[in-house]
């Protein structure tokens, strides 16, 4: 069968239709036309009918009105109208005659035509006698005997036409709206019929062409997602749309045949692409990675996705690093120790190494048949062409491909270069970290600065000598700009200033060097600054500044000139005193008296130079560890009644002694804790040169036993706390007196505690005062009541062994006991204390004082409802008991249990 176009169809469909549609159009237009031509006649005719009608009508009416004027008034105008009236009507008449298109019409012009020509010839010319006459009587009964019968009949024709002719008229303008109207409507038809085809051609089309390209484009939609299609419709039509449905089930199978090899080539792309990203990623890691650990786990990532290793393990040659997935330790360690030299050389030369084995029994797991597992071994060698480190790894059931293999060897090379890479960066920081280690550990300051000024290293030791901050921004550090930061604490700043750059943009030879001074809060410090060149081969890179805090060579070297001036005054003194005075008595002769004065001083002095040079050598054998002690129990309170028995105490000056410890017993040696308490005791007395209290405090810290001494003197300037225990250590006070001493006594006591394994520490405040604590640790060993359960007692008593006496029995008692042995000034030992009691011994110094002091606390103190005891050797006065109010009055020797129950009352 011959195919059939379906443009060409579709175009002979139009083309038929729009000529059938052009003749319905044409006819209807024709026929229209000629219907309003028909009907333009007819109203043509009708009015030109009329119009004749009204001319001969008008004619008429003017004849017989110029006919009745002239009649009436003889006018010549008038009569004139007549005459041309009469000589217009015969071509009227025969116009209308022309036009009279029915028998009536034509009778009316044959009589209008016989009219005339009567009226012309005998009627006007006798009516215009009778009128000229004046016979106007005869002239009525002329006119009233039917001579106008033919006009009236005519005038009143003329009013009829008129009407029929408007209705006439009226029929035509209908008929001719009809007929548009028809037109209208017949027009209309022919639209909705054209409308109608087109949409039928339309819906043609559309069963034809249209719905057979939606139907192949779901077959083309459906072969694009990878839908079954089916058998291709369409394809036995001998049009286009068959052409079409047949090429596409040609290029349905072609896609088909292809779409295997295409999805071949794809899973092969996807697998390069998949490649190729994790390599990019690999790369990518290693160059942003900041550690080896970092590089090594995307490394061992890569291989295993890769590969599907299940172990995977890499070393360092040198040993110093090995990281590993999914083995052991131990297996790590064999791998490390015995596997790697063994395939060394190996990997050196084949560059690579792989053997086969059989899978373990762990391997296997649950896999059925005997599986084998290959492990490869690949050397990561560095930019020189020196193995740095072995990556191996293992591989159960699937051996490598050699594309594999070759892959993998290039990856592994850029990541042993990566590696490389940061395994030099991180010895290199190491380096300088262990350097700037070794600088930060060095005590003398350093500062690197370059030939144009630049700071480019510098320890934490300069810092803490010049007091300054650690932190230099990044643009403080060119150009000098760093020196200021150095100089807030430096006292010769401008000194330093012109040395550094002098040293650093100068020239000079060998060492130059600058004594400075830094003045930090209440420390001073003294520095000395060298500078030295630093070349590099022939060129010079910089200048080293070395700052080294000499302070405690200055005040050795200060002690020293201190020590001499001291030693010198010390020794001389009392050598004086005994040269001069046994020269007296080798060259004079003198009283018994006299000179049994001058041995006393010269004893005196020979005892004073012999405790100093026992300092000296107590402190020298303390220092070498040579010095002895003689450890065992000892009540330290016993300790201190010696002490205070063996001194002799200015009257200026009170010893109070509130003994506020449980425990009192330590392991020492008596001598060298007297030693030290002598020492404080004495210092608190002869640094307190206008006199006041000494109170001597006994407590219990936790563990420890502490005598805190504590004097109202001179106090001591801040900055010479923390250099006090220094030997040869003195304090220059602002103050009028001047104290002689060594400055050995702090240091020795220093010494002696250590060795106790105690402590003595300081309070001061220079004008108010000092406080001296001496620790000493107690025995293991119960503990008895806390501090709290001891209530507070004053005991007046200047017998130091009787009022340590009372003080340990009174303490088995619940009370603690504050002992003084001079009346006066009790108030300031009492402040602030709730007594529970009070001891009163009624000679003091030899002199009744007691019953001064009781007055004293009842009155001026506020102690009225206060337990007061009496103890004397004296004989009781009993009118002075009674009116003084006291607890008691118990006579020495007495029971304690006799005063406890007194005070109790």
């Amino acid at each position: 069968m011959k195919s059939q176009s379906i443009r060409k169809r579709h175009y002979n469909t139009v083309i038929i239709t729009l000529i059938i549609s052009l003749l319905i159009i044409v006819s209807l237009i024709s026929y229209s036309l000629y219907n309003q031509n028909q009907l333009e006649n007819e109203r043509d005719e009708l009015l030109e009918k009329a119009e004749v009608v009204e001319e001969l009508d008008k004619t008429f009416n003017d004849l017989l009105l110029r006919a009745r004027g002239y009649y009436a008034f003889l006018n010549e105008a008038e009569l004139a109208g007549v005459e041309q009236a009469i000589a217009d009507l015969p071509a009227e008449i025969e116009a209308f005659d022309r036009v009279a298109d029915s028998l009536e019409e034509q009778q009316i012009a044959e009589e209008l035509s016989e009219f005339i020509v009567v009226y012309e010839a005998e009627l006007f010319p006798q009516a215009r006698m009778l009128a000229e006459t004046g016979q106007y009587e005869e002239l009525q009964a002329f006119a009233n005997s039917g001579t106008n019968t033919t006009v009236n009949r005519f005038l009143e024709f003329t009013r009829q036409f008129d009407e029929e002719t408007q209705t006439e008229l009226n029929g035509i303008f209908d008929r001719s709206l009809q007929e548009a109207i028809l037109f209208e409507q017949l027009l209309a038809s022919v639209g909705v019929a054209l409308l109608i085809i087109v949409i039928a051609l339309f819906t043609r089309t559309l069963l034809r062409v249209i719905k057979p390209i939606e139907s192949l484009e779901e077959v083309t939609t459906s072969i694009r997602d990878g839908k079954p299609s089916g058998i291709i419709p369409f394809q036995e039509r001998k049009d286009e749309i068959g052409s079409l449905a047949t090429a596409l089930a040609g290029m349905t199978k072609s896609l088909k045949d292809s779409q295997k090899d295409i999805l071949q080539k794809n899973f092969l792309l996807e697998d390069q692409k998949e490649s190729l990203a994790r390599m990019n990623q690999l790369n990518t890691a290693l160059a942003s990675s900041h550690s080896i650990d970092e590089q090594v786990k995307e490394v061992f990532t890569f291989v295993q996705s890769f590969t599907g290793a299940e172990k995977i393990v890499l070393s360092l040659v040198d040993g110093s690093y090995a990281k590993y997935r999914g083995i052991t330790e131990e297996q790590v360690a064999l791998f490390c120790d015995t596997r790697v030299p063994e395939i060394k050389e190996v990997l050196m030369t084949d560059g690579m190494y792989r053997s086969k084995r059989d899978a373990t029994e762990a391997e296997q797991t649950l896999s059925e048949g005997k599986l084998f597992v290959e492990e490869l071994y690949f050397p990561l060698m560095t930019s020189r062409g020196e193995l740095l480190a072995v990556l191996a790894f293992a591989k159960i059931g699937r051996e490598q491909t050699s594309d594999e293999v070759l892959t993998l060897k290039s990856i592994l090379q850029r990541a042993a270069l990566a590696i490389e890479a940061q395994y030099s960066y991180r010895e290199i920081k190491l380096s300088q970290q262990l350097n700037q280690d070794i600088l930060d550990n060095v005590t003398e300051g350093i500062l690197f600065i370059s030939k144009d000024g630049d700071l480019i290293q510098f320890n934490t030791a300069v810092c803490e000598i010049t007091s300054c901050n650690e932190r230099v921004t990044q643009d403080e550090k060119q150009g000098f700009k760093w020196l200021p930061h150095f100089l807030t604490h430096i006292v010769e700043k401008e000194e330093v200033e012109q040395f550094v750059k002098q040293a650093t943009m100068g020239s000079f030879d060998g060492i130059d060097q600058l004594t400075y001074r830094v003045v930090y809060a209440t420390q001073e410090k003294h520095v000395s600054l060298y500078a030295v060149k630093v070349n590099g081969g022939k060129q010079r890179e910089g200048t080293l500044f070395v700052h080294r805090d000499i302070t405690r060579d200055f005040e050795v070297n200060k002690m020293k000139s201190e020590l001499v001036s001291t030693v010198s005054h010390e020794l001389r003194t009392p050598l004086s005193s005994i040269l001069g005075f046994t020269e007296l008595l080798m060259t004079r002769e003198l009283k018994k008296e006299k000179a049994d004065k001058y041995l006393r001083t010269i004893y005196s002095e020979s005892k004073r130079l012999t405790r100093l040079i026992n300092d000296f050598l107590d402190l020298q054998r303390m220092e070498q560890g040579k010095q002895e002690f003689i450890m065992e129990e000892v009540n330290i309170l016993t300790v201190l009644r010696e002490t205070l028995d063996s001194m002799e105490i200015s009257d200026k000056h009170r010893i109070v002694v509130d003994d506020r410890a449980h425990m009192t017993t330590v392991k020492g040696d008596r001598e060298k804790l007297r030693q030290v308490l002598v020492n404080l005791i004495s210092n608190a007395v002869k640094y307190s040169p206008e006199g006041g209290l000494v109170t001597i405090v006994v407590t219990n810290n936790k563990n420890d036993l502490a005598i805190s001494v504590e004097d109202e003197g001179l106090g001591i300037p801040a900055e010479y706390v923390d250099k006090l225990f220094n030997k040869f250590q003195r304090v220059h006070n602002a103050s009028k007196y001047k104290i002689s001493g060594t400055g050995l006594g702090l240091a020795i006591c220093k010494e002696i505690a250590q060795v106790h394994h105690g402590d003595i520490s300081i309070s001061s405040e220079e004008g108010k005062g000092s406080i001296f604590t001496f620790t000493l640790p107690l025995p293991l060993r119960e503990v008895g009541r806390t501090i709290s359960q001891l209530d507070p007692i004053f005991v007046l008593e200047d017998d130091y062994t009787a009022a340590f006496l009372l003080a340990e029995n009174l303490k088995q008692h619940g009370y603690r006991v504050i002992h003084q042995a001079k009346s006066t000034d009790i108030s300031d030992v009492l402040k602030g204390e709730n007594l529970k009691g009070a001891v009163i011994d009624l000679i003091i110094d030899d002199e009744v004082l007691g019953w001064d002091v009781i007055t004293n606390l009842q009155h001026e103190l506020g102690f009225k409802d206060l337990p007061i005891v009496v103890t004397s050797a004296l004989e009781p006065d009993v009118a002075k008991i009674e009116s003084s109010g006291i607890a008691g009055y118990l006579t020495k020797p007495y029971q304690v249990e006799d005063l406890v129950q007194l005070l109790k009352k």
